[in-house]
């Protein structure tokens, strides 16, 4: 049986072929196994490709919601400042 090819075959993932612009990941120690399992999985691929990116665990029990952690907000802020000037 010939594979599906099509986008119902495919993630995301599937269709970076290089670098994209440097990226801010965060997620919660919370989150359910599945969505660390992802990020786990897409941190993977970015680096696979050389990808720059930036990556901070939030720990405060927090669940699925945007960040609090003080640290975690300097750092998104300082990313966007970079980016925002680079582009």
């Amino acid at each position: 049986m010939k594979p599906l090819c099509c986008w119902r075959a495919h993630g995301a993932l599937d269709y970076l072929s290089a670098p994209t612009k440097p990226v801010f990941l965060t997620i919660n120690t919370t989150e359910s196994p599945d969505a660390l399992h992802q990020m786990t999985v897409l941190r993977k691929r970015l680096a696979e490709l050389g990808n720059d990116e930036i990556f901070m665990l939030e720990r405060e029990a927090r669940g699925h919601k945007v960040a609090l952690d003080p640290d975690i907000l300097a750092a998104m802020n300082a990313y966007l400042k970079r980016r925002l000037s680079a582009d």
